[in-house]
């Protein structure tokens, strides 16, 4: 096997990154790089390329490339980087020699080692490309409320840009009588809120995180829940 034909994905990845526009050059270098990947000759280095987008992206849909780039750092930053050596090296050379991607890259080890602190945690809930509601953990915080939640297509990230969740919840989620047709909507009378039914329900980070959906009369319920304050 040729090897400039196995690992063809490297130089056109490190093209990108030594662009002024890297968000739009890494976009032009997946599709580069999906375009070749069908041909048989490099069909091995295609395939060592989706082992690392499933390493690095998994919380990511294949269609979103926009995050590449943040996820690119912040697996390298917390070393779960599971690419190939080979890239991880000139990754990691590509951001010491670049001003810009040093100061994401040093912003993003920054906030992770607050994290591991356990200073607040803030998330960040974007509805359509607009920001809905931050939300933050403090250190006696475990689970937070969002309510308002209408149909859309929903982000769910970290302050420093991490996407932990992207999907598009409908009327069916977030509408009672959608939800549950000719079903009651009972409130609990001593607190008020809604009874704990969820049409929506995920997992983050191995489990660190759960965020669920309560359906209402208008609107919807997110909650996010976090089994520890470090994430």
């Amino acid at each position: 096997m040729d090897s400039t034909k196995e690992l063809y994905f490297i130089p056109i990845l490190m093209h990108a990154f030594d662009a002024p526009d890297i968000r739009s050059s890494l976009r032009e270098a997946f599709q580069e790089i999906e375009q070749l990947g069908p041909l048989p000759e490099y069909a091995d280095g295609y395939s060592q390329f989706k082992a690392l987008i499933s390493a690095c992206f998994q919380s990511i849909p294949p269609e979103t490339k926009d995050d590449a780039l943040t996820n690119i750092l912040y697996a390298l930053a917390t070393n779960t980087f599971e690419g190939h050596d080979a890239v991880k090296s000139l990754l990691v050379d590509k951001i010491h020699n670049n001003p810009d991607l040093k100061l994401r890259y040093d912003r993003i080890c920054h906030d992770i080692s607050i994290s591991e602190e356990q200073l607040p945690i803030t998330f960040e809930l974007e509805r359509d490309k607009e920001l809905v509601q931050s939300v933050v953990f403090s250190h006696d915080l475990v689970e937070q409320r969002i309510s308002g939640i209408l149909p859309g297509r929903y982000r769910l990230s970290l302050a420093n840009g991490r996407l932990l969740w992207e999907g598009t919840l409908t009327s069916r989620d977030v509408i009672w009588e959608e939800a549950f047709p000719g079903k009651n909507y009972r409130m609990a009378a001593d607190t008020g809120d809604i009874e704990p039914i969820t049409t929506f329900a995920q997992e983050l980070l191995d489990g660190e995180i759960c965020i669920t959906l309560h359906p209402g009369l208008e609107s919807g319920i997110l909650t996010i829940t976090i089994k520890q304050a470090s994430i």
